[in-house]
């Protein structure tokens, strides 16, 4: 929050947010931070299935 107030976001709009908008004010480097690979997510999709009738 106090990296998004340095670069001028009120905090109304801070709360506003997406999660793709704060990772993109917010600088990394971390390799922890980077994109899923379309073979995570396939990996991901196998292991946690959506249900059938979720609403």
């Amino acid at each position: 929050m106090r990296e998004a107030f340095k670069r001028g976001v009120s905090p109304k709009d801070f709360w506003q947010m997406t999660p793709l908008e704060l990772s993109c004010l917010l600088p990394s480097n971390d390799e922890t931070t980077k994109p899923m690979s379309r073979a995570e997510l396939a990996q991901l999709m196998r292991q946690y299935p959506d249900r059938q009738g979720r609403n």
